[in-house]
């Protein structure tokens, strides 16, 4: 079965700006394209990510499409339900809802993710409370 993972937008910042690009970081995408693995960027992430540097955005985009591994997927009907699902009764409104870092992780919990690569602490916790073990940019090394 092909590995998947996924990153936030912390992480997919940190890769595409080339001047945050650690060696760890450029391993272990290295790594997990030698390995046919699977990098899910999830549309709040990536939405995060341009909508700070819209300068860059159209050459970010290009670099992203230089890997096969990467695929940008959607916070779509599957990861709406999946969220439901997560969140349960404890919504205490739309905004719990909104918050991109749990559409982040429900889009991960869909696709099946092994590890989501993350730095933002929201996304982390929700991630673990979730099942799903993440990895800070600290941890590779």
């Amino acid at each position: 079965m092909r590995k998947t993972v996924a990153v936030d937008s912390a992480f997919l910042r940190a890769f595409l700006e080339p001047a945050n690009r650690t060696e760890a970081i450029s391993n272990l995408i290295q790594t997990l394209s030698t390995e046919n693995a699977k990098v899910i960027v999830p549309t709040p992430a990536l939405a995060q990510v341009l909508t700070h540097s819209p300068r860059q955005a159209e050459d970010w985009m290009r670099t992203l499409n230089t890997y096969s591994c990467f695929q940008v997927l959607p916070f779509d009907d599957k990861a709406s339900f999946e969220l439901a699902q997560l969140l349960g009764e404890s919504v205490s409104g739309l905004r719990d809802i909104l918050r991109f870092d749990r559409q982040i992780v429900a889009i991960a919990k869909v696709y099946g993710v092994s590890v989501l690569y993350a730095d933002d602490e929201q996304v982390i916790q929700f991630a673990e409370e979730c099942g799903i073990a993440a990895k800070r940019l600290k941890d590779l090394g």
